[in-house]
């Protein structure tokens, strides 16, 4: 008679909840600080490290119920990620005229400066390099919502993320009043950006829009 498969041991899930937790922080305060995971290496793994927090928060836990709005919030990032992936499926030329005649006729012209006919399989995406970069973000999205739906089932993680946020806009906040308070140039002396963003808004993260977001939001958890 073959033995029936052992629970995993309740123990185990204290400690790797508290790795999660950890991985988790890593994850968000390395993507800030790294320019806000712009560039696609610091996306891939920021998005690798997130996957590890997902599993780790989420390999043999024990069912637990969630909020409807958060389950609502978990499934509209799945389906948003689900519907720009369908924008890079490659389908024949044809389907696409049916679809969207404007695309289909870039497509079918892109070419055209070579004299060559267009691709006979296209997407709905005109740039597909830089629609797959936007799926990508996608799923780091969600594994980092799904994974802060696991570690906010207990109060204590709760306050956890709370932290995560605080402490990581404390260390933005620093970071982008000592650039120009010191005269830089370049982000933590070593990046330059592309286009200069002027000596005040050297930080971080370059845009100012976004970096007035993330502050805001600590601001209002102290």
């Amino acid at each position: 008679m073959m033995d029936k498969p052992r629970p995993l041991d309740s123990s185990r899930r204290p400690a790797a909840l508290l790795a999660a937790q950890w991985v988790l922080a890593a994850s968000a305060f390395g993507s800030v600080m790294a320019l806000g995971a712009l560039h696609t290496v610091v996306l891939v793994c920021v998005t690798l490290a997130l996957a590890v927090a997902f599993g780790l928060a989420w390999w043999g836990a024990e069912p637990t119920g969630v909020r409807l709005v958060a389950g609502v919030l978990f499934w509209l990032g799945v389906g948003l990620t689900a519907y720009t992936l369908v924008q890079v499926a490659p389908m024949p030329a044809r389907w696409l005229a049916t679809i969207s005649p404007t695309t289909a006729d870039v497509w079918a012209r892109c070419l055209s400066p070579l004299r060559e006919p267009g691709p006979s399989w296209v997407s709905i995406s005109l740039d597909p390099i830089a629609t797959r970069i936007q799926v990508l973000r996608g799923v780091a999205y969600v594994l980092a919502f799904a994974t802060a739906l696991r570690i906010a089932s207990r109060r204590e993680g709760t306050a956890f993320l709370e932290g995560i946020l605080i402490a990581t806009g404390l260390a933005l906040a620093l970071a982008s009043w000592l650039h120009p308070a010191l005269g830089a140039d370049r982000v933590f002396g070593l990046y330059t950006p592309l286009e200069n963003p002027g000596a005040r808004h050297i930080a971080p993260i370059l845009n100012a829009n976004v970096l007035s977001g993330y502050l805001n939001i600590a601001l209002c958890l102290l």
